[in-house]
């Protein structure tokens, strides 16, 4: 297995930490350059764990600054911002600073959005895509140069949170009190990561068949934790090679259920502390009737089943920390069972050749 990617999964809770202490550093150019008057509308932009990362952030971010946070791909149409006004702040999410779709979206945008101020949120200084943003946020996780992103996700969840926190209280919206009680509140969830990583890292060990012989993967979560089951089926199509696809849970109610009835689908239901999980434990129940393997990742119990991956979480909004962390453990442990390498793979050039990359 890649034991580069374990320790980068492994070690995320350090590295959170890391940058909620350093956060005045990594935020440094956002403090110097946004001053007390107010964003009306923040804008988002990445292509993939880095538009996961933006859904999964959004929320929370939005509860924050009290303002809607959209989340765009950089293939939308600009003409969006001609149908906005008031102050805009456009945060160009790219871990590497090299999505060339992301840039290709900045240089367009600076000509139709002169009066916006755009960050790039990457954690590569000098980055190309820095080069063309009014300045960059960085995010504070290092180079992760092997296997699909992992540390560098829950990063930028942070980092993105911390930056509508930032804001807060520099527009004074937020007092010093509530300002430190928010950042206990997310240090709490970090604090619990290590007793999640264990249980998690265990199950995924103790379980590869679960995995490796799925035909394919549902991820579903309540709306919320969208972004979580996206990044979750991207990790498993990125290294397991096995079609996985993310769901609202009751969207799933509303036609794909009848998926059950094909042989190899698996499925994975992500569960908070304020979900109904009696309803979750009557899908999980209907699934197994169907001979389809399902199991629950998260803090439900109760009912006719538990959870499979029983995770500490306190506070929901803060949920990736944990909820992220069996498809994280399953890319990096499975594949290699499968025989495949997140190291090295068959698609060297690829992105060359498509010219994703800068």
């Amino acid at each position: 297995m890649s034991e580069k990617m374990l320790e980068y999964i492994r070690h995320q809770p350090e590295v959170l930490k890391r940058i909620i202490c350093r956060r005045k550093d990594y935020l440094k150019a956002l403090i110097e350059k946004c001053g007390k008057t107010p964003y009306d509308r923040v804008i988002l932009v990445g292509s993939g764990s880095s538009y996961n990362s933006c859904l999964i952030a959004k929320p929370m971010m939005e509860k924050f600054y009290g303002h809607e946070v959209t989340v765009l791909l950089p293939t939308s149409d600009i003409n969006f911002f001609h149908t906005i006004s008031g102050r805009k702040l456009i945060l160009a999410v790219s871990q590497e600073g090299t999505s060339s779709n992301t840039y290709a979206f900045i240089q367009k945008t600076q000509e139709c959005a002169s009066d916006a101020d755009i960050f790039a949120v990457t954690s590569v200084e000098g980055s190309k895509l820095t080069e063309i943003c009014d300045a960059a946020i960085i995010v504070g996780c290092g180079d992760e140069t092997v296997g699909p992103k992992t540390v560098g996700v829950t990063s930028t969840v942070l980092t993105l949170w911390l930056t509508v926190l930032e804001l807060t209280r520099m527009e004074g919206r937020n007092s010093v009190d509530e300002y430190d009680k928010i950042i206990g509140s997310i240090m709490q969830e970090i604090e619990l990561m290590p007793e999640n990583i264990k249980v998690a890292e265990n199950w995924i060990n103790s379980n590869k068949e679960f995995w490796s012989e799925a035909g394919s993967l549902a991820f579903l979560a309540q709306n919320q934790y969208l972004g979580i089951v996206s990044e979750s089926a991207l990790k498993i199509d990125e290294t397991l090679y096995i079609p996985s696809l993310a769901y609202d849970f009751e969207e799933f109610l509303h036609g794909p259920f009848c998926l059950f009835e094909r042989d190899g689908l698996h499925c994975i239901i992500l569960s908070g502390p304020n979900d109904d999980f009696d309803r979750t434990t009557r899908l999980k129940k209907f699934a197994i009737d169907k001979n389809a393997p399902c199991i629950v990742v998260g803090t439900g119990s109760g009912g006719t089943y538990e959870s499979e991956i029983e995770l500490k979480i306190k506070n929901g909004g803060f949920a990736v920390f944990a909820l992220l962390l069996p498809a994280q453990f399953a890319a990096a442990i499975v594949s290699e069972y499968m025989g495949q390498s997140v190291e090295s793979h068959d698609f060297v050039g690829f992105s060359k050749l498509m010219k994703s990359k800068l």
